[in-house]
């Protein structure tokens, strides 16, 4: 018997009684085999610890038939998509929310990388800014406002 055949028999051998010539042939092996048989040991300590440690449950009624029918039901994407269908008014919605809110930002975005309009006047429209703020003390806030439209001004 190979090694791989021993260590199904002895998983199984904790499952069910295995048959008379099964068990010779186990029994054999693992009397010459010591990694076999430490294996077998190893699944023989755990399955009794096991057992101590979990509480006897009663049986679950109609495993069997709960089994079938859910292997039954449909499966795949469409299957998936029946579950969704009462949220698909919400999801379209949120979706729609989340385009609109992306859109904005990359509008704000680009809004934010273009230059001020001033700033790239014609020159006729930079001399009226200019003669507009000709008044203007230079250490007012509105200075500030003038050398960003028309650029620093020299001393008069």
């Amino acid at each position: 018997m190979r090694c791989h055949t021993a260590k199904r028999l002895a998983s199984r051998r904790l499952d069910v009684a295995l048959a008379e010539t099964e068990l010779r042939a186990l029994e054999l092996h693992l009397a010459s085999c010591a990694s076999c048989r430490a294996f077998a040991t190893s699944l023989e300590v755990a399955w009794r610890r096991l057992d101590a440690a979990a509480p006897a449950l009663p049986p679950t009624p109609d495993l069997f038939g709960a089994i079938v029918e859910r292997a039954a039901r449909p499966r795949g994407v469409r299957a998936w998509l029946g579950d969704l269908t009462p949220a698909l008014p919400r999801l379209a919605g949120a979706a729609a929310v989340l385009v609109a809110v992306a859109a904005a930002g990359v509008g704000l975005g680009a809004a934010a990388s273009r230059p001020l309009r001033a700033a790239t006047a014609a020159p006729f429209e930079a001399a009226l800014l200019a003669d507009a703020f000709a008044d203007v003390p230079v250490g007012s806030p509105l200075a500030s406002v003038d050398r960003a439209f028309t650029g620093a001004r020299s001393a008069r």
